[in-house]
């Protein structure tokens, strides 16, 4: 049998496969003519059998230490370092030879693997490992070599690959945007960060918040933090000031809302004392942020003092009357009428791009509908916020005449001989089914008696909200099934609406329902004879009477105009909370929320133009065309030259242009431009925000220039 002889000096290999390992001479002596291949081990042994080997002819391989060729790929290693670090591994015959850095630095940690990651990808992954892992000292060799080397050779990732723990982790917040970046970093663009990493990060939060009582936040929305982070730090400050209420002012409530949940955020407004919101404004845009911003705040302060209640009895009094009047003209083609929630009905149903369904909850109020958009967001990534509305309820707020009205897209007493824009079902499955077999333009209505159901139900106030959140939790689930089950191929959107809203306190019981009419909650309808006025409306303390032709109606209505009802049919009176069918803001504003399934990213082409005198005041003019199907909103512009940014609220519509300008000072030179940038920062429906660079075409009017053709007599 011819004889192998593999020889390891330096005793650091180990043995091959089927190979006899030779530790001594007489061993040696022995094994000879037994076994054909020797795995020979220590200096003088490997020396005198490769001696014998040589005289006989045999096959002789010498193997190099591992720690040889270790230093040679890490020549900062000392030997005994190199030792220390391949003792780590159970199986050096894994190792492949000759060594290699990066090979044998994957195996140790697998965590910076390059194998199929972009360079950034790379990048990434090394500064994270590297942040959350700590490394002895001939680790630590190792990994500034592959820092200094083996990665990248792009300057601006090049950067990234730190060989410090602490310089790493500071890399990470520069990247994710929570402190200035000290040199210019990529976007980060790899999703959430690790877990350790976001809750290290909320450590460094909570020292931050104590030192600068949460206005550190606002530094975060400076630097552009991404939306992830962004919500992390704010659930983080929204803890803060639960626990530090006196620190808390309107302004940080604003910049916190777009990024803690809803409920979350209306819980945390009740720390801020109740400010009086003022009487309802007439013009439509601005009553519609009256209603969500200010008059939703005062009304949800929970105790309600004495004298605010009289306040809101007043405001909602005031804000029906207008509304009685404004409902009148807008039934019949005036201002408005296209608000109506038929309208948007039939709006929706002449869309002809989308399989469109129509989620219809009975009762379901703005709070309601802020809180399942953030549950359905949360149970479906699929389902993009497209946008919540505000439109105007049908009369009365009674299901009997809204719901029809709704579902058929035309005015109450139109629906009760018109059909539904589409098919109603009531089943999760039976849906599903229906608009697999929709076409496109085709409208499914499903009709949920949620949230009503529970909010007529004998408890106790608190106890409803509660069980009114869970409905729509579940409710929220059914939705995103929905959306996953329907056919990928089919182009789907959705609307979610109510018929009427409700009031968001209880209700005394002390009126009499009218002499032949029949009543429900805070509304009555039926045959009367009252003197109306030219809009159709008759007020009678505490009750105005509405013409049947003028508004709409099979018969006359009298509606409650105080947050009082009517007694129940047998005379019942008592208290009844959540009640509804009168005209109190938070009746008849109902919400309109719009999503749409794989919906395409937002695209806003921007442009930014000026002109200004150098070192003192221009103008600057934003174009801004959205050709996206969602509205959006500019809330600020970052210019280099500005020290702080410009606040803006421009709202562009879906497919619509807007611009604005602003003027500012400190105009730059000349020799500034070319490598100027500004960034826009643009808010989307759900609250995100999006940061987009745009290179300014600025002009400067300088005082004094010197001619140019003189450079060439310098």
């Amino acid at each position: 049998m011819p004889v192998h002889l593999i020889l390891d000096p330096n005793s650091e290999n180990s043995p091959d496969p089927g190979t006899t390992v030779i530790n001594d001479e007489l061993t040696f002596l022995k094994t000879i003519g037994v076994t054909g291949e020797l795995f020979v081990k220590g200096r003088f042994l490997c020396n005198w059998a490769s001696e014998v080997g040589r005289a006989r002819g045999w096959r002789v391989d010498w193997r190099a230490a591992p720690s040889s060729e270790l230093r040679q790929a890490c020549p900062s290693l000392s030997e005994e370092m190199a030792k220390s670090f391949l003792a780590r591994f159970n199986r050096l015959d894994l190792v492949r030879r000759p060594i290699s850095l990066m090979e044998i630095a994957v195996m140790r940690w697998p965590e910076i693997d390059p194998e199929g990651k972009s360079e950034v990808e790379q990048a990434r992954s090394w500064l994270i490992w590297r942040a959350g892992t700590e490394l002895d000292l001939d680790e630590q060799i190792v990994a500034t070599s592959l820092a200094n080397s083996s990665f990248t050779h792009v300057p601006a990732l090049k950067v990234l690959y730190v060989d410090d723990k602490e310089q790493a982790w500071k890399r990470i917040k520069e990247w994710l945007r929570c402190e200035p970046a000290s040199i210019e970093i990529p976007s980060w663009e790899g999703g959430r960060p690790p877990a350790w990493v976001i809750a290290r990060l909320k450590e460094e939060w909570k020292l931050a918040a104590v030192r600068s009582r949460g206005i550190f936040f606002l530094d975060l929305l400076k630097f552009g933090a991404p939306q992830t982070i962004l919500q992390e730090a704010a659930s983080m400050v929204a803890t803060y000031f639960r626990l530090n209420r006196e620190h808390l002012t309107v302004e940080l409530l604003t910049v916190l809302k777009p990024f803690v949940p809803y409920r979350e955020w209306t819980n945390l407004r009740q720390v801020l004392p109740a400010k009086d919101p003022g009487a309802p404004p007439v013009s439509i845009p601005e009553l519609f942020s009256w209603f969500s911003e200010d008059y939703l705040n005062y009304r949800c302060k929970n105790p309600v003092a004495a004298q605010s209640a009289d306040r809101i009895r007043e405001l909602g009094r005031e804000f029906g009357l207008w509304y009685l009047g404004f409902y009148s003209n807008a039934r019949t083609g005036g201002e408005g009428s296209e608000l109506m929630s038929w309208s948007k009905t039939a709006q929706f149903a002449n869309d002809p791009g989308y399989v469109k369904l129509l989620l219809v909850l009975d009762g379901l109020g703005y709070i309601d509908a802020k809180q399942i958009t953030e549950f359905i967001s949360s149970e479906c990534s699929r389902l993009a916020l497209d946008d919540l509305e505000i439109v105007l309820a049908p009369l009365p707020t009674v299901t009997h005449f809204a719901k029809p009205a709704l579902m058929a897209g035309v005015t109450p007493v139109q629906a009760f001989e018109e059909k539904e824009i589409g098919a109603v079902e009531t089943r999760d499955l039976e849906v599903i089914r229906a608009l697999n077999e929709a076409t496109a333009g085709q409208v499914v209505i499903w009709s949920v008696l949620e949230p009503d159901v529970t909010y007529h139900k004998p408890l106790e106030a608190q106890t409803i909200r509660y069980e009114v959140e869970g409905r729509l939790r579940s409710i929220a689930r059914r939705v995103a099934r929905i959306a996953n089950e329907v056919e990928d191929m089919r182009k789907l959107r959705l609307v979610i609406t109510t018929d009427h809203g409700r009031l968001l306190s209880g209700s005394r019981r002390v009126y009499d329902i009218p002499r032949n009419m029949q009543g429900h909650g805070r509304a009555a309808w039926g045959q009367v004879a009252v003197p109306f006025n030219a809009d159709g409306i008759f007020v009678d303390g505490d009750l105005a009477y509405i013409d049947a032709g003028r508004f709409g109606l099979p018969e006359t209505v009298a509606i409650v105009l105080s947050d009082d009802a009517f007694r129940t049919s047998d005379g019942r009176s008592g208290m009844e909370s959540f009640a509804h069918g009168g005209v109190f803001p938070e009746e008849v504003l109902i919400p309109w929320v719009t999503f749409t399934r794989d919906r395409v990213p937002v695209r806003v082409e921007l442009r930014l133009s000026g002109t200004g005198q150098a070192g003192a005041a221009g103008k600057v003019r934003l174009d801004v065309t959205n050709t996206s199907e969602v509205r959006i909103e500019i809330v600020e512009l970052r210019l280099p030259f500005v020290s702080s940014p410009i606040e803006a609220h421009v709202n562009v519509g879906a497919l619509s242009r807007s611009s604005v300008q602003w003027t500012v000072i400190n105009w730059p030179h000349k020799t500034d431009l070319p490598s100027m940038q500004a960034t826009v920062v643009c808010a989307l429906p759900n609250g995100e925000r999006e940061f987009i660079s745009v290179i300014p075409d600025l002009a400067v009017e300088e005082m004094y220039s010197r001619d140019p053709i003189l450079d060439d007599l310098l």
